[in-house]
Formats: C-alpha cells, sequence, structure tokens
C-alpha cells in the first residue's frame, strides 16, 4: 500500500478502512484496477462479496468516500451515485400538480355542513386546496397550524407560496382554510365534540352567493392555540379527530387521489340532535315580592305578641298551683294508706 493511500485510511471513518481492504483485495483477487471509479467494477464487487443490506450499503458509502479523498485527482473522475451502485431507482423530481379545475370541481362537490360530512369535508376541501401548490406530501403532512395564514384575501404558505381569493366561495382558497381552521379550533377547545357538532349542523349549507369568509376574517390562527398542532388530522367514522396526530405523507395522497378520480371516501351522515322543544306559551311572570309592613302594623303585631305571652305566663301559673294541690292531696292519701296499714293490735 502507497504511503498516500495510507494516509486516506488513516483519515477514513471507523468501518471503512475494512470496506476498503475488503475490496482492495477482491480486486487483486480478480485482477480488476481499484481505480479509476467504475460502477461495473463496484457492482461485481457486491456480487463477489454479497452481505446484508446495510453492510452493502456501507460497503458502498466506504468505496465512494475513499474515492471523493483520493489524492489521485483522476480517480475522482466519474464518481458513481450511490443510489446507482445499489440499483435503486433515481430520486424522484417534485410531484405533478393537479388539473386546477378537477380541484375546484372536487372541492365544490364537498359538504361544509352537518355531521360527520361537514367535518371531514371541510378537512378535506383544505386538503385539496393545499394540494394544487409545489409543497411536497411529506410538507403538508408537516404543516402546523401557525404555517397557514391569511391576510387581505390571500392563504400564505411555508416557502412564500400564495393562492388568491376566488370570485367563487365553494372554492375559494383562502375560504376552504378558514373553514377547516374554525373547524379545527371548536375541536381543540371544547372538551366536548357536541359543541363542534351543533355548530356543523347549524350552519348554512354553501352556495355561490355565501359570504366571503377570507374577506371578513381578520389574520389570525383559528386553528388553535398552540403553534405546534398539526392542520391535517385523523377523523374516526364517529367524527372524533386525534388532535396531536397528523396524517402520513401516503395517506395524504390517497385520500386526494380518491377525490380527483371521483371516488370520495364514504362518510356517515348523523341526523342533527332534536333540540327540546319550546312551550307554547311564554311562563307565567313571577310574582311581585311582598311589601314590606307599615310601622304600625309592626307595632300592633310586637303588642299582640306581648299580650300572647302575658296569657301564655299566667296559664303556666295556674298549672303550676294545679300541680302543687295534686302533690298535697296525694301525700294526704299515702298517709291515710299507711295509718290503716299500721301493726294490728
Amino acid at each position: 500500500m502507497s504511503t498516500t493511500s495510507a494516509d486516506t485510511d488513516d483519515r477514513a471513518p471507523a468501518g471503512y478502512q475494512s470496506d476498503w481492504a475488503l475490496f482492495t483485495d477482491w480486486c487483486a483477487a480478480t485482477g480488476t484496477p481499484p481505480r479509476p471509479a467504475a460502477v461495473d467494477t463496484v457492482r461485481a464487487f457486491l456480487a463477489g462479496c454479497p452481505a446484508a443490506p446495510a453492510a452493502a450499503a456501507r460497503r458502498v458509502a466506504a468505496l465512494l468516500w475513499h474515492y471523493r479523498h483520493s489524492p489521485t485527482a483522476a480517480a475522482a473522475a466519474g464518481l458513481p451515485e450511490r443510489r446507482e451502485v445499489l440499483g435503486l431507482p433515481p430520486v424522484a423530481g417534485p410531484r405533478p400538480l393537479p388539473d386546477p379545475d378537477a380541484v375546484a370541481a372536487a372541492v365544490r362537490a364537498l359538504p361544509t355542513t352537518g355531521w360527520t360530512g361537514g367535518f371531514f369535508g371541510r378537512r378535506d376541501a383544505a386538503l385539496l386546496t393545499l394540494a394544487a401548490t409545489p409543497l411536497s406530501w411529506t410538507a403538508l403532512a408537516g404543516l402546523r397550524t401557525a404555517d397557514v395564514t391569511v391576510t387581505d384575501g390571500v392563504l400564505h404558505l411555508p416557502g412564500g407560496h400564495e393562492l388568491s381569493a376566488d370570485a367563487d366561495p365553494r372554492r375559494c382558497p383562502p375560504c376552504a382554510w378558514l373553514r377547516w381552521a374554525r373547524a379545527l379550533g371548536l375541536a381543540r377547545r371544547e372538551p366536548s365534540i357536541r359543541v363542534l357538532r351543533a355548530a356543523l349542523d347549524r350552519a348554512a349549507p354553501l352556495t355561490g352567493t355565501s359570504l366571503h369568509r377570507c374577506e371578513v376574517l381578520a389574520a389570525s390562527n383559528p386553528a388553535g392555540d398552540g403553534p405546534g398542532n398539526p392542520v391535517f388530522v385523523p377523523i374516526d367514522q364517529h367524527g372524533y379527530p386525534a388532535l396531536h396526530r397528523a396524517l402520513a405523507p401516503t395517506s395524504l395522497a390517497r385520500l386526494v387521489k380518491r377525490h380527483l378520480d371521483g371516488r370520495p371516501p364514504f362518510r356517515r351522515v348523523i341526523a342533527p340532535t332534536p333540540r327540546p322543544a319550546e312551550p307554547r306559551e311564554p311562563p307565567a311572570a313571577p310574582a311581585p315580592p311582598p311589601l314590606a309592613p307599615s310601622a304600625t302594623a309592626l307595632q300592633a303585631a310586637h303588642r299582640h305578641r306581648l299580650a300572647q305571652r302575658r296569657d301564655d305566663l299566667r296559664q303556666l301559673e295556674a298549672l303550676d298551683r294545679l300541680l302543687d294541690d295534686l302533690e298535697r292531696r296525694a301525700e294526704h292519701a299515702n298517709d291515710q294508706v299507711a295509718a290503716l296499714a299500721g301493726p294490728s293490735s
């Protein structure tokens, strides 16, 4: 091994020296020159020294490191790519954007009222709207409520992407986001899902003449009280959302594809909870409080109570005299009984 090769091995990360030594030994055994870098040579080496996928990937990384750090300039010419050496497909480019007309038609067809269809419909409409931007599925899945804002009728997204308002409120991007943000905010703020359900049951169906929410709402974050809340959350069949978990990128892509293909998922429609019947006649007014008695009435009542008290005391005295008389008569009777029962002569 040359001095320059030894210096390169000394600077190699741990584990790369043994992989490079195995490669050079294989090259010496097969008569294959290790340099310059060649994809076919590396592929032949991996085939001749089979290993687990993780070990093969580490060997490729070790070979590429040695090729990049070789002191010979010619050794870096035509450096192979790691994915090419491992036979992996090239990294996919940006996802194709959906047809705007198809997105608008799918958004218009989604319900915004009722339970549970209105809740699902608002989420899916916001997802379709944001899927029309260049954001990747991974970026859409990682969106947080603080990342999406509406200012002056314009929907602002990470990366400087913007969506302007549309004349039709049913497909207006800022309005679609605000409708979902309001429903999501209710689900996060209220301890019971009944509040959200009642709000969606009372909401008026969306038409082409409905009011633009993006024109009446100021710039705010109506979807929650924390910047770390996910935007697109899973919802179960009963309408209960998992508020702290985001849908996976593959789930978002699959959901958007179903809507654009005209195969939207089936959503349950639950009849609104009937309100208690209101009485036909208004309840009678409560009776007015009694008037406070006058001073004369209070004095008369006081005198009456005093007279009643004196009468009660007289009756108690008469009762005491009666009891004393009964006690004396009882003692006299006892004395007569004792005399009659005295000792006989």
